[in-house]
């Protein structure tokens, strides 16, 4: 009876759970599919002023394209050594200024003259803050709009530093209410400067100052403070921060905010790039990418697999490591169908991103690229890609195979040596027992190319090889060894090889062993009497070069 209950119980949990959890998502898909008619359509461009000031003594000339009235501001007082305030009301300082602005004038006021308007009034001062006449020595210029009371504090500040010396302390020697200063009244440079520490000191109470940050007009201030509420949600939690990132992008919708919003609440990624995917550009596809990645979310798949298609070269190719980067089976059918559907260079990538994946998850995907290999009409760029990453297996299963073509098996060994290390010599090595000369040709060649200790024993191996040429190939690589005492011995045999070229090959490799040892000496001074006079005359050539 009371086993019959507690099943009874458990069952009556189950249930309760179960629609707890089906409630949940039915609440999320409605709140996503209202959310997602109101989501932006296309993204903002991205920011990208520049300014540049050339001083002649008290002229003054100013360059910008794209810039922002106060990122002007800014850069005049850092070049002039000027702090600038301004009282009353910012002069629509973050509006965006012509696309190309030329200034040049003969003084710093009539250039903030024709900056600003005629409107405002200039009060230079010196540095103990008195009013003076004498352009050189002006240290503060105070500036007020028509009808203001010449009264403190000022609502924004220019100074001439690159950086105040409160921001200069560490974080955790700067207070909260100094950030909020500066964030209130410091140009665009100290505000982005500010928004930084308030992540950096990892205080809770920092978490409201860094959303009225990421209210900021200038993109690049709301962006770092939106990378301050991105470290705060992480160590706080991600509910704290969520919801003032997501309504900031829905106002703003630069794709910089994606790979925050995703590290901090992947579930509002889907509905925007849903929305978004399609009039995306480049530049904001690799956003959209590494957004996808950071997710680390098997749902990102199906997008970065349409990214992988349609994007350029570069994009595709993040795309497609991103796949295999998040795994699973969904990651294996979207590479398969790379591996079946893409051109050469999606192929490749997708194949090397097949020897990432979990074995288990990738049996199929794995034969697939075996098959691909095996054609042969196989990709170079495949080939070459497997052998860059040490995915060997297709590799070595292809050299073993007597049925396919020495064309085949000479190409991957040309891979090998073009892009492969160390680990690729056991395979090239399976090439010495090739029934075709051409191919054992090919294999030593491969190894001597990577001049790598592990190809030793095997390039001595392959100069017993019933081919000359081979024996030959054999000896161009072992003379990358100088000094090995192996290979000065296996050379001083082959001296005595039944073939010409082969002898001659070898006493010429023993030219480029180095200064020789007595081991050496000794094979050279019984080669002054050898029946082959070009083997007896380098020989002695050799030894008297060492005097």
């Amino acid at each position: 009876m009371r086993k019959g209950v507690f099943v009874f119980a458990c069952f009556l949990v189950f249930q309760t759970v179960f629609l707890i959890d089906v409630l949940h998502a039915v609440l999320y898909a409605k709140d996503s599919g209202e959310q997602k008619s109101d989501l932006p359509r296309a993204f903002l461009p991205k920011p990208e002023g520049s300014v540049t000031i050339r001083k002649d003594g008290e002229s003054i000339t100013i360059w910008s394209n794209k810039s922002t009235l106060e990122e002007i501001l800014e850069r005049i007082a850092v070049e002039k050594k000027v702090t600038l305030k301004f009282y009353c009301q910012d002069p629509g300082l973050k509006r965006e200024k012509a696309a190309t602005l030329r200034i040049s004038a003969a003084s710093l006021e009539k250039a903030l003259r024709h900056l600003l308007s005629e409107e405002h009034q200039f009060t230079p001062l010196n540095r103990e803050g008195k009013p003076i006449e004498d352009a050189k020595e002006v240290a503060t210029v105070n500036i007020y709009p028509k009808g203001c009371a010449e009264t403190d504090p000022p609502v924004r500040v220019f100074i001439a530093e690159r950086e105040p010396s409160l921001l200069r302390k560490l974080p955790e020697e700067i207070s909260i209410e100094e950030l909020r200063d500066v964030l209130k009244r410091g140009g665009p440079a100290f505000r982005r400067r500010a928004a930084d520490i308030l992540g950096m000191k990892a205080d809770e109470k920092g978490i409201a100052l860094a959303k009225e940050a990421l209210k900021d007009e200038n993109p690049r201030v709301m962006f770092v403070a939106a990378n301050a509420l991105k470290r705060l949600g992480q160590k706080y939690g991600a509910e704290k921060v969520a919801d003032a990132m997501y309504e900031r992008f829905r106002e703003k919708p630069y794709a910089e905010f994606l790979p925050m919003i995703a590290e901090v609440d992947r579930n509002r990624i889907w509905p925007i790039v849903d929305g978004l995917m399609d009039q995306s550009g480049e530049r904001e596809k690799g956003i959209i990418v590494r957004a996808l990645i950071l997710t680390n979310d098997r749902r990102a798949i199906r997008y970065l697999s349409r990214i992988s298609s349609t994007g350029s070269m570069e994009i595709s190719k993040q795309a497609i490591y991103g796949i295999g980067k998040i795994g699973g089976p969904e990651a294996a059918t979207a590479l398969m169908r790379l591996l079946r559907e893409g051109d050469t260079w999606r192929q490749a990538w997708a194949a090397q991103v097949v020897f990432f994946l979990p074995k288990e998850d990738a049996l199929e995907v794995r034969a697939e690229v075996e098959k691909i290999v095996r054609e042969e009409r196989v990709p170079d760029a495949l080939l070459e890609a497997l052998a860059e990453i040490s995915y060997l297996e297709p590799l070595e299963k292809l050299m073993k195979d007597p049925t396919l073509k020495a064309e085949l098996k000479i190409r991957a060994l040309k891979a090998m040596a073009t892009k492969g290390a160390e680990k690729t010599i056991e395979v090239m090595s399976t090439g010495l027992n090739d029934k075709a000369p051409q191919v054992r040709l090919a294999s030593v060649e491969a190894m001597g190319s990577l001049a790598a200790e592990p190809a030793i024993p095997h390039l001595i191996k392959a100069t017993q090889d019933e081919d000359a040429k081979v024996r030959r190939g054999a000896i161009r690589g072992l003379s990358e060894f100088p000094g090995n005492e192996n290979v000065v011995e296996v050379l001083g045999k082959l001296i005595d090889d039944p073939d010409e070229s082969v002898r001659r090959e070898a006493v010429d490799a023993l030219g480029l062993m180095g200064e020789p040892d007595e081991v050496m000496i000794a094979i050279l001074l019984n080669c002054k009497n050898h029946k082959d006079p070009y083997v007896a005359n380098k020989a002695g050539s050799i030894l008297n070069y060492w005097n």
